[in-house]
């Protein structure tokens, strides 16, 4: 009837990566207390390879999807969040608004502090809206100081897009940036948000953000504006 043995591999996590099996066809039992040992020695030792293997992948996967400066999800990833968000949308999944959002006027810090000051602020800014935004909400930087905000708001819930700017722009008031220098800069932004409705792609619910973005700017910065479908 031959031999049979297998040896889970289950990571520290509790996760089964995989079983290590070895198999004879031989008439007469094949494995003995040392081959047992053995096994077991192999399976510890693919572990722990494992474990390193699994968290260089996940490290890679992270790089691959977040914007190298501040953290955020990268324009890209950004792209499949709002992809999956409008499908999950269109299943009934709840409210779903996009929010663009632009520092204002980040130009002149880098002019008259530097580019490095101009990287504190957008670090600083990506961290008070990755803490303004609640699990299922999204950050991505979309380039330059543009950030896109997705966030739902569940049916029968208070909170919106404009809720969770104000808790953003009401901490960056409490807790401005500071530059390399040492002194601290005031910063304010504008954001036009746009609602998905029935029928609305990733391009045409970003088109209404972004126009009420240019009105927002058009009204003096520092505004909230929500596009009126």
């Amino acid at each position: 009837m031959g031999s049979y043995c297998a040896v889970p591999l289950v990571l520290s996590d509790g996760r089964l990566y995989g079983t290590l099996c070895c198999v004879s066809h031989a008439p007469d039992p094949w494995l003995r207390e040392r081959d047992l040992r053995l096994m077991e020695w192999t399976a510890s030792w693919l572990v722990k390879h494992l474990e390193r293997l699994d968290s260089a992948l996940r490290s890679l996967g992270e790089l691959a999807t977040r914007d190298h400066l501040t953290g955020a999800y990268n324009r890209r990833a950004g792209e499949e969040h709002l992809l999956k968000d409008i499908a999950l949308a269109e299943r009934g999944g709840g409210t779903l608004s996009l929010a663009v959002v632009d520092l204002d006027r980040l130009k002149p810090i880098n002019d008259e502090h530097g580019h490095r000051a101009g990287d504190a602020c957008l670090e600083h800014f990506a961290c008070v809206l990755g803490h303004s935004v609640r699990e299922g909400d999204w950050v991505a930087r979309w380039g330059g100081d543009e950030f896109v905000v997705g966030v739902w708001q569940a049916q029968g819930e208070q909170t919106s897009a404009e809720r969770v700017l104000e808790r953003a722009a009401g901490e960056l008031r409490e807790d401005p940036p500071v530059l390399p220098s040492g002194e601290e800069v005031r910063l304010t932004f504008s954001v036009g948000v746009g609602q998905w409705r029935a029928g609305d792609d990733a391009e045409g619910l970003f088109r209404k953000a972004d126009e009420a973005l240019y009105r927002a700017k058009a009204a003096g910065r520092n505004t909230v504006i929500v596009h009126a479908d």
